[in-house]
Formats: structure tokens, sequence, C-alpha cells
């Protein structure tokens, strides 16, 4: 509960891409928008949709040099193993390191690295960077909060 209710604060808000879908062509870049369509056009929006670019569903994924059993950890279904929940892409540029294992630093490799394992395609470093200026438009405006004053 408590994880959940933390996840909850990171909920952002008027993103350039919020703003791009609303009309204003000049919130993203020109490199944002190839990364657009190429994250539709390879496929990426199969699983990474709705407002959230999650589909909350749970795959198989062996990140190299991961043994995280997955799923599997928790429901000791053999074909849960190595499946893992589709996270969502909000605000991604914060929440590195990547991947269950947290192996991966830079969002360009986990691009790469995606889209060899998910989708059976090769991205290259400017293709990779495209996406990753897409995938920055997605960070949003960080919640206020107001801690009470305690005794």
């Amino acid at each position: 509960k408590a994880i959940a209710a933390f996840e909850r604060t990171l909920i952002t808000t008027n993103s350039p891409f919020d703003r791009f879908l609303m009309g204003d062509k000049d919130a993203i870049s020109a490199r944002a928008k190839k990364g657009w369509a190429l994250f539709q056009s390879k496929g990426c929006i199969g699983c990474h949709s709705g407002p959230n670019f999650t589909n909350s569903q749970f795959y198989k994924i062996q990140v190299p040099g991961s043994t995280d059993l997955g799923r599997y950890q928790v429901t000791k279904n053999e074909d849960d193993k190595f499946k893992f929940r589709v996270q969502t892409l909000r605000n991604v540029a914060l929440t590195y390191p990547y991947f269950n294992n947290g192996s991966v630093w830079q969002l360009t490799d986990a691009i790469k690295i995606m889209s060899r394992e998910m989708l059976k395609s090769e991205t290259g470093d400017e293709e990779a960077k495209d996406i990753e200026a897409f995938l920055r438009t997605l960070t949003g405006e960080m919640p206020r909060f107001e801690y009470p004053v305690l005794p």
C-alpha cells in the first residue's frame, strides 16, 4: 500500500507531449516528432499505449544479465517465468536505472534493448536518439505537496 501511495505522487501533468496532442505543434521538437513516428511504426505503441503509455500486461523478457524470474516468483506458474509488467513511459527520463535489475543507465541503451528483445528489430543510434527525444516529452510537471506542520 505504501508503494502504491508513493507511485500516485509521481503522476505529472502538462507534459510537452500532452500539449502537442492538444494542438500546440511547437510543444515538441522536430526530433521528438520523428521519434514519435518511429515509436509508432516500430510497434512500441503495441504495449506502451493509452494515457500512461502502458497496457499493464505482463510479457516475457529476459534482460541480458538478469536472473530475476519475474512474475513466477509470485505465481509459481512456469508460464510466468521472466514475465514483467509493461511499465509506464510517463517520466521515463527520470526513472533510471532501467529494467528489473537496474543494469541500464542510458535511455538510448534501454530503447535498443527493448527493440531487440521485444520487437526483434535493431534500432540504430540515431533512431534511438529520436525515440529518446520523444520519450523525454512525456515528462510533465511534478505535483506540489504541502506537508503538515507537526508539533
